[in-house]
């Protein structure tokens, strides 16, 4: 519902915005995952008759759309159990389902499933899979379906059988990390992870073969999911943001800033929706490679449980609307302009504070980013360590009220809680702040002091544990540190 993100700083080359009419995501309805053991919500995908199917780490559910509640509800029309369902390709006459999977066990490793759709039933049918090889998004194209295998590069299954897939090409060579894949004509592009953009030609599917392509010296982000649409190919780039090319044409790059690690993307009739960790963002793409962001939905943690929420995966569904796989909430949104909405949205610019042993106070800034007036009738706080400097009130669209959120000092070590703030926001009613007392730890962003480790090497010519260069942090200032710890027992 929030109609215009906040800037993002980026170091990179962002095209020049668009002057874009402003949009809303107006919250619909929402499909709660399984209660018990958590069926993780990852993908979506849209069926005829208002239908969807929802993919999660336990099962995959067969949803009726219009039967959904504002409240969000775990009932389903079909559940497919045993199955690690994470993102889904349907052929175009809807009999099949070809399901990106999870498998665990002796040898771990990610493969496909293949699922027959009868009315509203499912029918897993076959499993494909290769030991040790990681498979990860996929395109179907007529009856071949590509595969991105991360370090493994590309497959290519005839799939003209679907209960019987069989393998006719593969490359491996020159792949970084190998996400996602779509095909247009003859020519493959793969989001290649760390190593940016591939380009391959498939005319001899059984002997694909690289033609262009950057690197991880010259890629930006993490290209994790694309699509290929009126000469352009769209990314979702990580900390990157979105990424958009002309096709065919590397030098053309450019990319387009969105919160937090942008993971998935899909087209809702002319919209371009990105999910990432931290929001949705709705962009109107221009000419060449020019975007916009036209509405966004903060992925705040939601209800008195601080359940986890963020746009794990996007998918279209008929009328504008956005379906939003969240990790424990399919939500759906209706796209329209922002003139048409009422809603309001709540937002907040803290998700999580941290206090000190010696407490003290956090400023936090709540606001109204939506059309209709926002009522808080409460806020709480589970425990009586933490408390808010405000007990609620109405703010009209566009207005915001800063309070302090205060750490009393007293509380037992590693305690915790959550501020909750009760709203009529349509689908953030229960807003959480995640808190926490009596802390020594730091949260990322948080400034470091400088200290000096004492490092461990081992000895190339003896093979013993020995004592190395002292690593001291304000002489690495700039650069990005990372520690692994290990201990032995």
């Amino acid at each position: 519902m929030r109609r215009l993100p906040k800037p993002v700083g980026m170091l990179l080359l962002l095209a020049a915005p668009l002057a874009s009419q402003q949009m809303a995501l107006d919250y619909l309805y929402r499909y709660n995952c399984q209660p018990g053991t958590p069926d993780h919500l990852m993908g979506v995908a849209a069926l005829s008759g208002d239908r969807a199917l929802v993919a999660g780490n336990q099962g995959l559910a067969l949803v009726d759309l219009a039967a959904l509640p504002a409240q969000g509800t775990s009932s389903y029309l079909f559940r497919l159990t045993g199955i690690n369902a994470r993102d889904l390709y349907l052929r175009p006459d809807e009999q099949y389902v070809f399901v990106n999977s999870h498998r665990s066990g002796g040898a771990n490793h990610f493969g496909f499933d293949v699922v027959r759709i009868n009315g509203n039933a499912l029918q897993k049918v076959t499993s494909v899979a290769e030991d040790g090889v990681l498979y990860e998004k996929m395109c179907l194209a007529g009856d071949r379906l590509y595969v991105a295998a991360h370090a493994h590069g590309i497959r290519i299954y005839d799939v003209s059988s679907p209960q019987a897939p069989v393998l006719v090409g593969q490359l491996a060579d020159g792949f970084d990390d190998a996400f996602d894949i779509e095909v247009t004509g003859t020519t493959a592009y793969v989001a290649d992870g760390g190593g940016g953009l591939k380009i391959v030609d498939v005319s001899d599917e059984t002997a694909p073969q690289l033609t262009a392509g950057e690197t991880l010296a010259t890629a930006v982000g993490t290209y994790e999911e694309l699509s290929i649409r009126d000469g352009r190919v769209w990314v979702a780039a990580g900390g990157a943001g979105l990424a958009a090319y002309q096709l065919g044409s590397l030098s053309s790059r450019t990319f387009h800033p969105v919160p937090s690690c942008a993971e998935s993307l899909c087209w809702v009739g002319e919209w371009l929706a990105v999910g990432s960790l931290a929001a949705t963002t709705v962009f109107e793409v221009g000419p060449g490679t020019a975007a916009s962001p036209v509405a966004s939905e903060n992925a705040h943690r939601r209800g008195p449980n601080a359940s986890l929420r963020f746009a794990e995966g996007v998918g279209a569904a008929s009328g504008d609307r956005l379906m939003v796989a969240g990790w424990n909430f399919m939500d759906v949104y209706e796209i329209l302009p922002a003139a048409s909405s009422t809603q309001p949205d709540i937002n907040c610019d803290a998700q999580r504070i941290r206090f000190a042993p010696a407490g003290g106070a956090r400023e936090v800034t709540l606001s109204n980013d939506g059309a209709g007036a926002l009522t808080v009738s409460s806020v709480s706080s589970t425990s009586s360590y933490f408390s808010a400097g405000w007990s609620g009130g109405t703010l009209a669209p566009g207005q915001s009220v800063s309070f302090d959120v205060t750490y009393s000092g007293s509380g037992p070590s590693g305690g915790s809680g959550r501020i909750l703030i009760q709203s009529n926001d349509p689908d953030e009613g229960t807003l959480p702040i995640q808190v926490f007392g009596n802390t020594t730890y730091l949260d990322p962003g948080e400034p470091a002091v400088d200290f000096t480790l004492q490092t461990l090497e081992r000895d190339p010519q003896t093979g013993l544990v020995v004592h190395g260069s002292p690593f001291t942090l304000s002489q690495h200032s700039g650069k990005v540190v990372w520690f692994s710890v290990f201990g032995t027992w």
